[in-house]
């Protein structure tokens, strides 16, 4: 803070000087919002006490662009603190091309034709979220887009036409695959889909339940780990009332095997991945630590233990299989790290298309002024027993959904012959063996 205040002493002394006049007031309104941050990240940031003395050059900068520069100083290998200027509308929790803000509610990916007939490229749907506009104009995951208002689709326009925007013309095609392995188009067909919009993501949009090989096996999708749609800025729990909703039925149907699909959770709190855990592990195991915070020493006051909650009732489960990808991130990451914890490494078995992302520190909003709203990382969330040092999540059973074997697996979530709800049956009968 001296350094600030002698910089804006020898900038005052030079504006005096060359224009004759006092100019300070310029230099304030300038650098007020990255003094403002630097204060903020100083006293609560994780790794503050790292954060070295900016030039004073620095304090020019546009806010999220000197937010970056002053984590980066601060720990090089901080990806999970933001910054947001109070009027980009913009989702800090998106997943590829879908976000909640402003969205066709639809994620996919850019493909070559797997007819193999053409060197077209082709977008294929890899998720629909329900109510959105992508589901209203009949879209499901494993659809191919081959044209967007007469437009063939190619790396350089596919995010103009489909991430959001106005109303659009839509040529869909869907695959089957001969005898002789060849894949064919089997279809065209036509939608209009709607213009983009704000949608509400289900925190817990998939239930299911299905008996293999003699196994009643359970299945559960979350895609976020909130206890209400926080986008709203509202204190609802209308999530956290659908968890215990899904749970009572769970407790009533007795699985013997749980398949928990985390492939699209990318954000959430502790407390409620605190709650889904302590639904999980058996009664006799709810009296350790679920996991536990540990901020700066500023801060040490805030250190928390989260202990798992007895007063809920328990599946009694000594094993769970959690599906990934590398969306898997934040409250996911935390919840695998404190079962593992409980349950013993090998009775977590992890199934995805790619390791989790390896967030093992929790963000805060600190506040908004000058333009920005802040959001860094104060804390590291650590397992029952203090460990934080947990990173990426490697799946047990590793596969791809974009083999050309695989392509005819691209399943509505949660029906069993989709393809990673289908290898993790699989593997059930492999940990069993």
């Amino acid at each position: 803070m001296k350094r600030l205040i002698y910089i804006g002493l020898i900038v005052s002394s030079l504006l005096i000087a060359a224009c004759g006049e006092d100019r300070t007031h310029e230099f304030v309104e300038l650098t007020q919002h990255s003094t403002w941050i630097y204060e903020q990240m100083k006293d609560k940031y994780l790794w503050g006490d790292l954060i070295p003395e900016q030039d004073y050059k620095a304090f020019f900068y546009e806010g999220t662009k000197f937010f970056s520069s002053v984590t980066k100083a601060a720990n090089k290998n901080d990806s999970w603190s933001y910054c947001l200027s109070d009027t980009a509308q913009t989702d800090p929790h998106e997943r590829g091309y879908f976000n909640h803000h402003d969205t066709y509610g639809m994620d996919f990916t850019l493909m070559s034709d797997p007819t193999r007939m053409t060197s077209r490229s082709f977008v294929r749907v890899t998720y629909v979220a329900p109510g959105s506009p992508a589901d209203q104009c009949g879209l499901h995951r494993g659809d191919f887009i081959s044209m967007v208002d007469s437009t063939r689709m190619t790396s350089g326009n596919v995010a103009k036409y489909l991430k959001n925007g106005s109303s659009h013309s839509l040529i869909v095609h869907h695959i089957d695959t001969l005898t002789n392995d060849t894949v064919v188009w089997t279809d065209t067909l036509f939608a209009k889909l709607p213009a983009s919009c704000y949608v509400e993501e289900e925190a817990f949009p998939v239930r299911n339940f299905i008996n293999f090989a003699g196994s009643w096996i359970g299945y559960l999708m979350c895609t976020r780990l909130t206890a209400g749609p926080d986008e709203q800025q509202t204190s609802s729990d209308k999530y956290l009332k659908q968890l215990d909703d899904h749970m009572a039925y769970f407790l009533q149907e007795e699985p013997t095997e749980l398949v928990l699909d985390l492939r699209l959770c990318n954000y959430g709190t502790i407390e409620m991945a605190q709650r889904i855990a302590s639904y999980i592990v058996p009664a006799n195991r709810r009296d350790g630590i679920f996991a536990q915070t540990y901020w700066n020493d500023r801060y040490a006051g805030n250190n928390q233990t989260f202990r798992y909650d007895a007063t809920l009732g328990s599946l009694e489960l000594s094993r769970v299989y959690i599906i990934v990808s590398n969306y898997t991130q934040g409250a996911a990451e935390w919840l695998i790290q404190g079962l593992k914890n409980t349950l013993g490494e090998k009775n977590v078995i992890l199934i995805g298309t790619a390791p989790t992302k390896g967030q093992n520190v929790q963000t805060q909003y600190i506040g908004s002024s000058f333009g920005y709203r802040l959001y860094p990382a104060v804390a590291y969330v650590a397992d029952g027993t203090g460990n934080y040092n947990y990173t990426t999540f490697q799946p047990n059973y590793s596969i791809s959904e974009s083999n050309s074997k695989t392509l005819m697996y691209m399943k509505e979530f949660g029906e069993p012959e989709e393809l990673l709800f289908l290898t993790t049956l699989y593997a059930m009968f492999l940990v069993e063996e």
